[in-house]
């Protein structure tokens, strides 16, 4: 399962940001993406959250990090193989887009150390 929490930590690894500005005295909260184009937010106080894990955002942010990936239907669900440095992280779950977040969060952590 994908905790707002791993969410948080992924995107981060990515290069977006969650920045608060004060607007009228009160928080604005928004996430800002590493090309400082794309962000959610407004001057009510509210906190957004991290743009949703789905295909499109993944394929977008994350995928471009990898030096190749494969995704098939395997035994026990969707596979996702992604190779960064030489090094090959596997993911299997129910969804594409799990699969795809677990290989690609385990290829950055490692990345990261």
């Amino acid at each position: 399962m994908i905790t707002k929490e791993r969410e948080r930590r992924f995107w981060e690894r990515l290069g977006w940001q969650f920045l608060t500005e004060y607007k009228y005295g009160r928080p604005c909260n928004y996430w800002l993406s590493p090309d400082r184009n794309y962000f959610s937010g407004e001057p009510r106080g509210k906190n957004y959250y991290p743009p949703p894990i789905d295909l499109n955002n993944l394929f977008r942010w994350g995928v471009p990090l990898l030096d190749s990936y494969m995704m098939f239907t395997g035994e026990g669900g969707i596979h996702f193989i992604a190779s960064k440095d030489g090094l090959n992280y596997e993911a299997i779950a129910e969804k594409e887009e799990e699969a795809l977040f677990e290989a690609l969060e385990e290829a950055l952590e490692v990345q990261d150390d």
